[in-house]
């Protein structure tokens, strides 16, 4: 497969993985949490279908990508901790 063949098929890809994330996660809300320890926010908590998550601070995870994505796009705020 040529290097350009390669690259477009790759950008489809892509395309074609952010509408599935962005389909599948529809964040009910999303707040930063506290650690008691340290008092300051150490994770997110995310609501998923009224599920809750706990979301490291970690750009290799898929829930917290799809948070950073959303918030940069404007279409998601992260709330204060509790």
């Amino acid at each position: 497969m040529e290097a350009t063949t390669l690259f477009i098929t790759m950008q489809k890809q892509n395309y074609h993985e952010d509408k599935i994330m962005e389909s599948i996660l529809k964040f009910d809300s999303v707040r930063y949490e506290t650690s008691i320890e340290e008092g300051e926010p150490d994770n997110l908590i995310a609501v998923i279908d009224g599920v809750k998550y706990h979301v490291p601070y970690d750009t290799n995870n898929i829930h917290y990508a799809e948070i950073m994505r959303q918030v940069k796009e404007g279409t998601l705020t992260i709330k204060d901790a509790d």
